[in-house]
């Protein structure tokens, strides 16, 4: 009895508290990249029969050149993507520190991502910049450690490894299965060093997916308090 329409937009609405869902993409804004033959992703949806509900998992990603759908990213891969392009608008970020499988909650305040293309010999390269602002989730645990910077810091790192493993992974997709890329490195490079876009432009696709890609990821953790939660 519901116009999947308006369920679908209250749905985006929680993109400031998820960063697996990605920006809503109008009927209006498809049509540019499709006449320009640019590759681009479309939030994916889905049915959940026994539930009688929609549900947001991943994304499809189409392809510029033939103005098809070529595969999928799937929730984590999306994330990743999220991460990479920095449009995310909040939410949580979650990892295991692997010495003591401790689950680490960050709530992201701010995020953002900067590329910058490299040409060097005729060869391009992208290094990625991602910086991020803010605070741990609330933790309630029986038994909690005092947090000092030492900890922090090993947080930190922990989830800073994370993004990277998530980063890695997403562009592996798009470069070694998709053969198509979606994340603005084309327009970073477009930018940054036109000649060079105009003589790859044309089969961009396959000349990115063999492109070389550092990252620098940095976590600033805020508002950390002195102490755990505990339930006690």
């Amino acid at each position: 009895g519901q116009t999947p329409s308006f369920v679908l937009e209250g749905i985006f609405v929680n993109r400031s508290r998820s960063t697996r869902i990605w920006e809503p993409v109008s009927i209006a804004k498809v049509a540019g990249p499709l006449h320009g033959k640019r590759s681009f992703m479309l939030q994916n949806v889905i049915s959940l029969e026994k539930e009688k509900e929609t549900k947001l998992d991943g994304a499809g990603v189409i392809k510029g050149k033939t103005g098809k759908l070529v595969g999928f990213l799937d929730a984590s891969e999306l994330e990743g993507m999220v991460w990479l392009t920095g449009k995310g608008e909040g939410g949580a970020l979650k990892a295991y520190d692997p010495s003591n499988n401790k689950l680490i909650t960050y709530e992201i305040k701010s995020l953002g991502s900067k590329y910058k293309a490299n040409v060097k010999d005729g060869k391009i390269s992208f290094h990625v910049k991602i910086e991020s602002t803010g605070r741990y989730g609330e933790a309630f645990a029986k038994s909690a450690k005092k947090l000092h910077d030492g900890i922090v810091k090993e947080d930190k790192a922990v989830l800073e490894k994370h993004v990277l493993d998530m980063l890695q992974v997403t562009v592996k997709k798009m470069q070694k299965e998709l053969h198509t890329e979606v994340a603005g490195f084309g327009n970073a490079l477009r930018i940054q060093h036109p000649a060079v876009w105009r003589s790859v432009e044309d089969n961009w696709d396959e000349t990115f997916s063999e492109i070389p890609i550092t990252y620098e990821v940095k976590l600033n953790i805020e508002e950390y308090g002195a102490s755990d939660t505990t339930a006690e």
